[in-house]
């Protein structure tokens, strides 16, 4: 790289952390950011669970967490690489609070009312088997704008657009 760092070292004032240090620094990072908003979100769904109705709770939740995916990749595209980057863990950290705080939790907690046990179990399976369909789709997507935001990198080295904000959106 043209600073003299390579390329998976992300603090210049630390030039000489491994490889391993750097990732050890960002899972904890990212495991403080995500566990103590999402923790934050199921707590305050504890004390609101009784007080609000379950369907348009959900449908809101849903509908808040569209603009928060959209606003943070737009922020992404806007602030990447600059001192305001953190604007972005933010607005993660928002994201995983509204998620825990609405949908992720009204998704298992509907369906326990709403249907007899019998049918509960098997249509849990199957949702949750939809869900793990849906997490390597995620992931097939992620890998694709990577790829392609790599590859027009390589072939016009002019070309600095970022296109991992495309993952909030």
């Amino acid at each position: 790289s043209e600073s003299g760092l390579p390329s998976w070292a992300t603090d210049a004032t630390k030039p000489c952390q491994t490889i391993s240090e750097v990732l050890i620094e960002q899972a904890q990072q990212y495991l403080l950011t995500v566990s103590i908003s999402s923790i934050a979100g199921s707590a305050c769904f504890i004390y609101y669970a009784n007080r609000l109705p379950r369907r348009q709770w959900l449908v809101v939740s849903f509908l808040v967490l569209a603009v928060l995916f959209i606003t943070t990749g737009g922020v992404y595209y806007g602030v990447a690489h600059t001192k305001a980057a953190p604007a972005t863990v933010t607005l993660v950290a928002v994201c995983h609070f509204a998620f825990n705080f609405g949908a992720n939790t009204l998704t298992f907690i509907i369906p326990a009312e709403a249907f007899p046990t019998c049918y509960r179990c098997t249509c849990h399976g199957v949702s949750a088997a939809a869900g793990k369909g849906g997490s390597l789709v995620a992931v097939l997507v992620v890998y694709g704008i990577n790829t392609a935001s790599r590859r027009s990198r390589e072939h016009n080295p002019s070309i600095v657009r970022n296109r991992q904000g495309l993952i909030f959106i």
